[in-house]
């Protein structure tokens, strides 16, 4: 369990005179699972209360989405099953509750008055799923390639911090069983092709499918090569990930229409060969939107627009792709526009595409590229 730093204020019962001076009102804070989301009804939650007073007899008033949890109010009952006192002369209570929560997002407040009646209150969001969701994704970064002269310098940092970040609470606390991550020489042609084909038959139709690229791209003959680690960009053909695989694992083999991609395959260093130079930026994003056509539900986020070429810098979190790192941004808070603490699809795509723009002074401007896509499904939890 994690603790979760929710909406805590405090204040006064109407009609009491004021406490006297130098009194602080209760601290409550309310303890949800990793990545506030829960699958069996009724939900167990810990409320820990801290006050520099002895705390009263009296029970915290706990609502959900507003409503009283009350026996009075002909609600089913909290059970209460467990309170203890710990610490310091009865200043600090620590309940166990049993909430019962309604299908999706539920907003839970607990408060409660001290002997100054001062008032003490914290509220989270807490997500019920009666069918268990699980994220699954393949993260693939290569910075360092068989062939030297294709080297990036952010690639591979850039996917090991999306992973951290969907292994984190806010990100949904994946399991890392769920993400194949491959970076440098473990993102070998096979292997790419193994763990995306593991992938597809894992994930159930509930289930949601996060893809992440930050690798080369070349075009060849109509179609876009990723570059794998062993990949040889003068006979993409035979060597590197086309397209058309991605395309046809998504249409046949994938039961989910719950289906990000972030494809950072654009990148403007090395690959100084004439034969995949020319005209490949503009040649690569093209073909990128033709990936989103793949399957409905299907949403993808491309790091630069036609013959545009991603940027990477130490000024981007001390050497990140600027693609990724307002991804990492939006995730972690600054995506989310309508303040309901989650990071949603819209939010975040539209959040990257006008930070990129902003911080390259319109030389890289992201693209989104869908196919009916929920723009409400959620990606993040502000912390």
């Amino acid at each position: 369990m994690v603790e979760v730093a929710g909406d805590q204020t405090s204040g006064r019962r109407p009609g009491f005179a004021k406490a006297g001076a130098g009194t602080m009102p209760p601290v409550v804070n309310i303890v949800t699972p990793p990545g506030n989301k829960v699958f069996k009804n009724p939900a167990t939650l810990t409320i820990i209360i801290n006050d520099d007073k002895p705390l009263p007899s009296n029970e915290p008033e706990i609502r959900v989405n507003g409503r009283l949890q009350s026996k009075d109010q002909g609600l089913r009952a909290i059970g209460i099953e467990k309170r203890e006192q710990v610490e310091d002369a009865g200043k600090k209570l620590q309940l166990t509750r049993s909430v019962f929560l309604e299908e999706g997002e539920n907003i839970i407040t607990a408060s409660i008055y001290d002997a100054d009646n001062e008032m003490g209150k914290d509220e989270v969001k807490l997500m019920f799923m009666s069918k268990r969701v699980d994220i699954w994704a393949v993260i693939v970064g290569v910075s360092k390639y068989q062939n030297r002269d294709l080297n990036l310098n952010s690639a591979a940092r850039d996917a090991q911090q999306f992973k951290n970040f969907l292994m984190s609470s806010a990100g949904g606390s994946v399991p890392e069983t769920n993400i194949s991550f491959l970076i440098n020489e473990q993102a070998t042609l096979r292997n790419i092709k193994s763990s995306l084909s593991k992938t597809s038959k894992s994930a159930f139709e509930e289930d949601m499918i996060i893809l992440y690229f930050a690798c080369h791209g070349v075009p060849d003959e109509g179609e876009l090569y990723f570059l794998a680690y062993d990949s040889d960009p003068v006979d993409a053909l035979s060597t590197a990930l086309p397209q058309s695989f991605l395309e046809k694992l998504l249409n046949k083999s994938v039961k989910t229409n719950k289906v990000v991609m972030f494809a950072d395959a654009c990148h403007s260093g090395a690959l100084g060969l004439p034969k995949v130079r020319a005209g490949r930026a503009l040649y690569t994003n093209k073909l990128i939107s033709a990936i989103g056509q793949a399957k409905n539900g299907l949403a993808i986020l491309a790091a630069s627009g036609a013959n545009e070429f991603s940027q990477e810098d130490q000024k981007w979190g001390g050497g990140h792709g600027v693609f990724t790192y307002y991804i990492l941004q939006g995730l972690k808070g600054k995506a989310d526009e309508d303040g309901d603490g989650l990071i949603r699809t819209q939010e975040l795509f539209q959040f990257v595409c006008r930070e990129v723009a902003k911080a390259t002074k319109g030389k890289q401007n992201p693209l989104i590229i869908d196919r009916g896509y929920d723009r409400k499904l959620p990606l993040g939890v502000v912390r």
